[in-house]
């Protein structure tokens, strides 16, 4: 861009109609983070064509959490900035006028977004920070389910089956994880009918129905040859498909003619149906807050890993030694994930200097800085 020529012509000096002539040409509109802000007046640049520029225009602070280093609007890539700028503006919340900050600074490269490149695995939650150069960059990290194991049997005699889905309750988040089951096991057994023609003392059953590894259990067979006790269940099995009545599950060994078991079945491996999206974690183990069959009680073990990384403040400094470093959280570990910059060389943000609340409105007018040639 050119600037109009301030310099004498005949009589005829510097007047307010030529000054006005030299900011209409040179203004130009700011490319607000629509992120973070809207326009109530439109935010302008102005030029006098000497090194000094102006901030014209409101803006209303939409984002959620306005937190200081939140970036307000970008300078056109052809302008750069004499030095790092920190400039009192006007603030109106509710009725009330105060006043805040906003700041144009040559090294206010932020982090404009972070790419998850592996999920890793995580007891808890980890922490999300940078390495590097550059300050005051926040995260918030989303966790989806990677796998559960079973924590602790279900309770009230009630029984799973393959294919069950299981609804986590706790934590915090806009879709919970669900839970398929793939495989049961016998986790409780009472006796039906005794059976007879046992070989008396402790002997070993074994389940006969469904599909899968079959149960074991130890039981105490009489001097008549029937089972007068159970004494525990010594392998729970693995079934694809439950046995064809829990209630009435024929078991033969020792001899033993008609003996029939009642027995509940828990889950023993799932599958991640629904990976779920978390901001905070459910305290281990976690309890179910819905089944698509009839067990209950039962809790689990949850291993999680990075879903995504969401950037609360983008900070200002980062360059290409910044990096993002993922610690902590238990597990196995092992996420990994990348920076982009929200601002490239020679862009200069604008940005919120003092933390301030949503829906806040900032007045941009007067506000004057030095540029470089341009």
């Amino acid at each position: 861009m050119s600037a109009l020529q301030l310099t004498p012509k005949g009589n005829t000096y510097l007047r307010t109609d030529i000054l006005f002539d030299q900011f209409s040409q040179n203004s130009i509109d700011l490319e607000l983070e629509t992120d973070n802000v809207t326009s109530l007046v439109t935010p302008k640049l102005l030029l006098d064509g000497s090194g000094r520029a102006y901030l014209t225009g409101a803006v209303t602070l939409s984002n959620a959490t306005p937190t200081a280093g939140m970036p307000l609007f970008s300078l056109p890539r052809a302008i750069s900035i004499a030095k790092d700028y920190f400039m009192p503006v006007m603030k109106k919340s509710g009725s009330t006028l105060s006043a805040v900050g906003i700041e144009l600074l040559n090294s206010s490269s932020g982090i404009s977004s972070v790419a998850v490149t592996a999920a890793g695995s995580y007891a808890t939650m980890p922490t999300t920070a940078t390495t590097g150069n550059g300050s005051g960059a926040t995260f918030t990290n989303h966790m989806k389910a990677v796998s559960a194991t079973l924590a602790s049997n279900p309770t009230g005699s009630t029984s799973y089956a393959p294919t069950n889905t299981i609804t986590l309750t706790g934590g915090t988040s806009t879709t919970a994880t669900i839970l398929q089951v793939a495989t049961t096991g016998v986790y409780g057994a009472t006796i039906d009918n005794g059976g007879t023609g046992g070989t008396p003392g402790t002997q070993t059953v074994t389940g006969t129905t469904g599909t899968g590894t079959k149960f074991t259990a130890s039981v105490t067979v009489s001097g008549g040859g029937v089972i007068t006790a159970i004494l525990s269940i010594l392998t729970a099995g693995s079934y694809t498909v439950n046995p064809t009545s829990l209630t009435v599950e024929p078991v033969t060994g020792a001899g033993l003619t008609g003996a029939t078991l009642a027995i509940n079945m828990k889950p023993v491996t799932f599958t991640v149906q629904t990976a779920g999206n978390y901001t905070a974690l459910p305290s281990s183990p976690v309890s179910q807050s819905a089944s698509s069959g009839s067990g209950v009680g039962a809790t689990y073990t949850v291993l999680w890993g990075l879903l995504s990384i969401a950037v609360s403040a983008p900070g200002e400094g980062y360059d290409d030694t910044s990096a993002i470093s993922i610690s902590g959280g238990g597990g196995a570990g092992g996420g990994t994930a990348t920076l982009t910059l929200g601002s490239s060389s020679g862009v200069i943000e604008g940005s919120l200097a003092i933390a301030a609340t949503q829906n806040d409105v900032l007045y941009l007018d007067g506000t004057v800085f030095f540029v470089n040639s341009y």
